[in-house]
């Protein structure tokens, strides 16, 4: 019995986490390019937590802080992680491959934004609110397996969009925890 309500009170306190390996996010950075800022955490960028996202009226910083730190966050441009390295190039309209790894699982649904900076200058909400990427067949979301690990799945960027800066912008929605879990990764299309 003992046994039992251990593994139970451990089970509650896990949380989901999550980051985007390819492309590689800003925070993962360093498990790629030892020129990059390490960051230990880079799995829980979840929003400052469930509280904080409702203290914040469910507002999180564009690429995973709490939406209430100061600006620049740390995680994007200007921050300590948001460098603006260019970690891949993609051609337009490309479909292309995506890992995101899992280390807990509150199943629930991936999307995914771009922010293209050549047009808007700098992230904002309402760069990453202009263009909202499909799955490969056709799916504004992606619903997450159960399991844990890496979780692959193709996206399809728009034709007729260049840039030799955008931002791919991941939010994992959890759909047992209410918390969100961002990331961002710097790209270029051509």
């Amino acid at each position: 019995m003992f046994k039992f309500v251990l593994v139970l009170c451990f089970l509650v306190a896990v949380h989901g986490h999550g980051m985007v390996m390819d492309p590689v996010n800003r925070a993962s950075r360093w498990r790629v390019d030892s020129s990059a800022p390490a960051n230990y955490d880079d799995n829980q960028l979840w929003c400052g937590g469930a509280g904080a996202l409702v203290s914040n009226g469910r507002k999180c910083g564009m690429c995973g802080d709490n939406f209430a730190n100061p600006t620049p966050r740390m995680h994007e441009l200007g921050g300590r992680y948001g460098q603006g390295v260019i970690v891949k190039s993609y051609r337009q309209g490309a479909n292309i491959p995506i890992t995101v790894r899992i280390s807990a699982n509150h199943r629930g649904y991936f999307q995914f934004r771009m922010c293209n900076l050549d047009r808007y200058g700098s992230e904002s909400d309402a760069c990453y609110d202009n263009i909202l990427l499909l799955t490969s067949t056709g799916e504004d979301r992606h619903p997450i397996a159960s399991h844990l690990g890496n979780h692959e799945l193709v996206l399809r960027l728009p034709s007729g969009v260049t840039c030799k800066h955008c931002v791919l912008q991941w939010t994992y929605y959890a759909a047992n925890t209410g918390e969100n879990y961002r990331t961002c990764s710097d790209i270029s299309i051509n």
